[in-house]
This record gives structure tokens, C-alpha cells and sequence, in this order.
């Protein structure tokens, strides 16, 4: 969901914008069952009633339910939606942090 990402009010946004956010909304559920599946049940609950409760307030076309919705479900994912950041690998194996692959470092052939 594009949308957690941007700090773009929706009262400033336009009707096309609006329309790509409803358009989103209906694809959310293969999202929510992706984390219902990965054993987060609590957060997909969260997420499902979010969806639902922006869903309605677009429908409704009230902007300012729609936000209160929006900043709850940013609350519920904090990085926008998407799995950025983070450890790219484990201390000690080479790992860098911002989500950069892990590896070891080079050497000589199979030399230790």
C-alpha cells in the first residue's frame, strides 16, 4: 500500500489519487493474508480493520475519517507498508545495516 509511504494528506489529494487508493484497497487482502499466513495474526486482524474503516470513509467520501483511518494503519506498519531497512544479515557474517546482503568477506581460496 503506496499510500503508508506518503505523507501526502488525502484532503490534498486529487480525485485520480484517490481513485489509485481505492483501486490498492482491493488488492490489500492478498496482503493481509501474506501476514496472516506468516503467523502475525494480530497485525493482520489490525491491518483488516483498517482497510475496512478507510474503505467505508472513502466510499463515504469523508476525507477526515478516511485520514484518521490512514495514520492508524501507519501506526499498525510503521516502514509504509513495505519490508525496507533493517539488518541485511546477521552480526558477525558480514551483515551491513539498511537491509545491504550479508557475505563473507574474500580471502585466498578456500584458505580460513
Amino acid at each position: 500500500m503506496r499510500l503508508l509511504g506518503s505523507d501526502k494528506a488525502l484532503k490534498d489529494m486529487s480525485a485520480e489519487e484517490i481513485g489509485q487508493i481505492k483501486e490498492g484497497l482491493a488488492g490489500a487482502t492478498t496482503m493481509v493474508d501474506r501476514i496472516r499466513d506468516m503467523g502475525n495474526e494480530e497485525m493482520a486482524d489490525k491491518l483488516e480493520d483498517g482497510i475496512g474503516a478507510l474503505q467505508k470513509a472513502l466510499d463515504a467520501n469523508d476525507m477526515e475519517a478516511a485520514q484518521k483511518a490512514v495514520d492508524e494503519l501507519k501506526k499498525v506498519m510503521p516502514q509504509g507498508g513495505r519490508g525496507r531497512g533493517g539488518q541485511g544479515g546477521r552480526p558477525g557474517q558480514g551483515g551491513q545495516p539498511g537491509g545491504q546482503p550479508g557475505g563473507e568477506g574474500g580471502g585466498r581460496g578456500g584458505e580460513r
